[in-house]
């Protein structure tokens, strides 16, 4: 047997056993979460989708709400990680719900989020546990972000809202001067059947000047005078202009369909992607 070579399988054995253990996680690592975030990976492909998911479910995405994390990264000791929109904002500059939180009944269905906005008003007694104040976006000279309402808006609106109650629960209306309250640009509540209980006496001398205070704010000049609009939040217009509704009372908390499937396009992006990915990240590591 002078002609022959003679194989030694356990170093081959051995030798992929070290494939195994040093080589295969870091490659399961990258395909999962790639080298850094421009590297190709399955959460990159996955934010891709996701992505094109919210154009099709929104008419407008807001640039916070693009924002996908994916935290811890893979690592050869830990293949896992986890995709989600931001959670809770570390930036004191912003101010209102989380992506996370507004999102979850457009993924979920049901019940839209119950806002800090609406709790504060239910807060303060304006309006009725199970009610609902509807914010009408496509309403002209207001602030807006990303073509809603700014949270702005809803600061003012608060704070107009606060300061209207005290003018009427303090009388201030009979001891003062009108021109010491400047009401343009502010904000007034008008409560659900508010004229009905006004013209009753059941709510007493406050409630009646409160009325007679909402019908002056709402007279157009031109047309007839008493008209009390229906219940919201409105801002008060110049004199003679009346008052612009910005918020609608509804006497429900409307419901959502789910139309944001983000498990399901995450699901689809990475069983589409997850053998192209990695055959890739084998390349890199092990040369072709």
């Amino acid at each position: 047997m002078a002609a022959s070579i003679t194989f030694n399988g356990k170093e081959l054995i051995h030798k992929i056993g070290l494939l195994q253990s040093r080589e295969i996680p870091w490659i399961t690592a990258l395909t999962i979460s790639g080298k850094n975030q421009k590297d190709i990976s399955l959460v990159s492909e996955a934010k891709k989708d996701l992505f094109l998911e919210m154009d099709k479910s929104f008419i407008q995405v807001g640039n916070f709400t693009k924002i996908i994390i994916d935290k811890p990264r893979a690592t050869k000791k830990s293949l896992k990680t986890t995709i989600f929109h931001i959670e809770e904002y570390t930036n004191q500059k912003n101010v209102g719900q989380a992506p996370a939180d507004y999102l979850l009944p457009q993924i979920t269905g049901g019940l839209v989020l119950e806002t800090r906005f609406q709790k504060r008003l239910k807060n303060k007694g304006f309006l009725k546990s199970n009610a609902y104040m509807f914010p009408l976006h496509d309403q002209t000279g207001l602030a807006k972000r990303n073509g809603r309402l700014s949270p702005t808006v809803y600061n003012q609106a608060l704070w107009g809202m606060s300061a209207m109650e005290e003018f009427r629960n303090t009388n201030l209306a009979g001891k003062y001067p009108k021109k010491d309250f400047k009401t343009k640009g502010t904000f007034v509540h008008v409560p659900r059947d508010v004229a009905k209980v006004a013209a009753s006496g059941m709510g007493g001398m406050d409630l009646k000047r409160y009325a007679q205070n909402i019908r002056a704010l709402n007279h157009k000049k031109g047309e007839k005078w008493g008209k009390i609009p229906s219940a919201g939040i409105y801002k008060v217009m110049a004199k003679g202009k009346g008052l612009k509704q910005v918020f609608r009372e509804l006497d429900s908390v409307p419901t959502v369909d789910k139309n944001y499937d983000f498990q399901r396009a995450a699901a689809i992006s990475v069983n589409k992607n997850i053998q192209k990915i990695f055959d890739l990240k084998v390349k890199e590591v092990l040369g072709s």
